[in-house]
Parts: C-alpha cells; sequence; structure tokens
C-alpha cells in the first residue's frame, strides 16, 4: 500500500511507517524509537518514534537510520534486507552509543558504512574495527563501484 506523500503546498512528506514511490525511486519508512524499546535494555522507555529509511536508486539501496536508539529486531533486519550504504549514528553521545552502533552494522553488514552526527568519529572507528579514515567532500556511489569482498567506510566532511 503506497502512502499520500503531498502535502496542500505541494511538498513531499514521508512521517509515517510504509512504502513510497517518487520520480521512480522506491522508498520505505520503517517505525523505530529514540530509546531502547526492551525491558532489559532500558526499563521499557521508547522514548520518541522515529523513522528509518531504505532507498532504491539507481541499483543502490542506501538505508538512513535516523534517529535509532535501539537494538534491531529481528523482524526489523528483515524488513530493511540487504543494504548497500548504511547511514548510522556514530557518536559515543548519540541515541545508539558506539556498541549497539557495532551491533546493528554487523547485523545489516552493508557494503559501505558511513556515520552521520557531531563530534569526534574515532571511538566509533574504532568500535567498529575501521582504521584511520580521512574525511572527503564528497562520496558518489554507483552500483558497479561497490566493494565487493570488504566493507568500506566514509566519514563526509561537515561544511
Amino acid at each position: 500500500k503506497k502512502n499520500k506523500i503531498e502535502n496542500s503546498e505541494g511538498v513531499k512528506v514521508f512521517d509515517w511507517p510504509g512504502e513510497y514511490e517518487v520520480g521512480g525511486v522506491h522508498i520505505l519508512a520503517i517505525k523505530a524509537w529514540t530509546k531502547s524499546k526492551t525491558k532489559e535494555e532500558d526499563e521499557g522507555a521508547k522514548g520518541d518514534g522515529t523513522l528509518m529509511f531504505c532507498v532504491n536508486m539507481g541499483g543502490v539501496k542506501i538505508c538512513h537510520l535516523g534517529e535509532l536508539g535501539h537494538a534491531l529486531s529481528s523482524d526489523m533486519i528483515k524488513e530493511i534486507g540487504d543494504v548497500d550504504v548504511l547511514l548510522i549514528d556514530g557518536c559515543k553521545d548519540g541515541n545508539l552509543g558506539v556498541k549497539k552502533a557495532d551491533e546493528i552494522i554487523e547485523a545489516i553488514d552493508p557494503k559501505v558504512v558511513i556515520p552521520m552526527g557531531e563530534g569526534n568519529f574515532s571511538e566509533f572507528l574504532k568500535e567498529i574495527g575501521a582504521e584511520a579514515i580521512m574525511p572527503t567532500e564528497k562520496f558518489v556511489v554507483t552500483a558497479e563501484s561497490l566493494p565487493v569482498d570488504k566493507m568500506d567506510h566514509v566519514i563526509l566532511q561537515k561544511n
């Protein structure tokens, strides 16, 4: 089922879980929370709702985890599916923290990981076993340029 995505001003708004399609680009929005969602992790506090987005474009699947703050359930991992490029909170003080972020990366097993957030990513990179990476101004990816038998890590320069 496709969701309505245009508001009264003609602006595209993706604010509800489900499937969307715009200009031939398939978008999947998956409901998540900004805090842990199990009693074992955080006394049942779910925090605010947030959305994770998976976008298929040009033969590349990009998954943006947004403000996710909890481990992913097996159903969520299945719904996300195979991911080429994963954008994930890489800050030690972010909603996830570096250990949960590493667990999510292992569960999703993307071809490229791009940490998001404010601050230094050194603790995150160490936790996920990545070497020191020089930030780059621009990252261009195509289905043909994706790594085959290794995981790449990219840090984008902040403007």
